[in-house]
């Protein structure tokens, strides 16, 4: 009989199985590391979402024949010992297509036109005690015009171009970092960052695209361009960014993937999380939803309107991971009261093969 384990079922708690052929199902709500052998020991398929697989996992599996992947990212397991170990993967293709690149969009419409400040403001009385019909707060930029540079030209990317396109932006497909040669409909990489007003990635995660944005790519980028990273943790140096959002050279970024992916009580701050105010919330369908931040606190905030981020009383590992963007944007917030330090007035000058039907488990080659 053939022998099935779900290892981490509480990331799929709504949806049921239904296996056409004898088999014996055990299931587990999450699964540690120092528990993985023992529960696929037996073990004939693997359905899994996050738990890595690495050779010694499949070395503690000598019956295992399938792992079932409940996502359509694959960079948890270690591909060439499954192929080793004659292990089929399958991920789940085109599943969040339209999600993926809504939720994207929105980042982008948020940070651009710096939608979470003035509902802030709206919500703290200001724009209700401003002089006349309006409050001129942070500022406002609009999509129609504007450049976009998408790294990733697989289902979510070709989806989010069209939207862009839709909201009148020039879409550029940047060539991959380091290439020796340009495909045709690509742009140069530096070239194609430094065009963009907005640079969003949808890469998977592998040793060419890991900290494919680092401090020397933002640096080619405009002052003030917006980073949106929807793809995988790790795309993007964090410490490199937070430093960019620091001195006014990145505009603002919108996250929803950190490194390490794991869940937020497996990552606990660098220094005490007791001495902030922060509050990581739950996901919200792919998307991990947004943190919060006590209006006013006696330290020092960082400054949504352009990316500025003030002295805070965390260290950068902890305010970087308290403070980006899961659900909606990063940095998540500004001073209020509708005053602004003077500087922050302004804003600083393949899937591996194609997908079958929509939603289906697909073999990676």
């Amino acid at each position: 009989m053939t022998r099935i384990v779900f290892l981490d079922r509480d990331t799929l708690p709504t949806r049921p199985f239904c296996f056409d052929f004898p088999h014996d199902y055990a299931e587990y709500g999450l699964t540690a590391p120092d528990e993985l052998a023992a529960r696929i020991a037996g073990a004939d398929i693997v359905i899994c979402n996050k738990v890595v697989f690495d050779r010694a996992a499949f070395a503690a599996a000598p019956r295992l024949k399938l792992i079932a992947l409940t996502a359509t990212g694959y960079d948890n397991i270690d591909l060439p010992a499954a192929r080793e170990a004659g292990v089929t993967v399958c991920n789940v293709r085109a599943y969040g297509n339209e999600s993926v690149a809504e939720h994207a969009l929105m980042m982008m419409l948020a940070l651009m036109r710096n939608l979470p400040a003035y509902m802030r403001d709206v919500a703290a009385g200001v724009w209700q005690n401003a002089p006349f019909f309006c409050h001129f707060g942070a500022p406002v930029r609009e999509l129609h015009g504007k450049t976009l540079t998408l790294f990733g030209r697989g289902n979510i990317g070709q989806t989010l171009a069209g939207y862009a396109r839709a909201f009148g932006m020039t879409v550029l497909w940047g060539e991959r970092k380091g290439a020796a040669s340009v495909r045709e409909g690509y742009t140069p990489f530096g070239q194609a960052l430094a065009q963009a007003d907005v640079v969003s990635l949808h890469c998977p995660l592998n040793a060419q695209t890991r900290h494919m944005i680092g401090e020397a790519e933002l640096q080619m980028m405009k002052a003030g361009a917006v980073l949106i990273n929807v793809g995988r943790g790790g795309l993007a140096d964090e410490q490199a960014v937070l430093a960019a959002l620091k001195y006014g050279q990145l505009g603002g970024a919108g996250f929803d993937v950190l490194v390490p992916r794991a869940a937020p009580q497996r990552q606990p701050p660098v220094g005490a999380a007791a001495e902030s105010d922060c509050y990581p919330a739950q996901r919200l369908g792919k998307c991990r939803s947004p943190v919060a931040h006590d209006r006013y606190g006696g330290s020092q905030r960082p400054c949504l309107c352009c990316g500025y981020a003030a002295k805070h009383r965390l260290s950068k590992a902890a305010f970087f991971r308290y403070t980006t963007v899961q659900h909606l944007i990063f940095p998540q917030k500004r001073n209020t009261a509708g005053l602004f330090p003077r500087r922050c007035r302004r804003m600083p000058p393949p899937l591996l093969n194609k997908p079958d039907k929509k939603g289906t488990l697909v073999p990676i080659k």
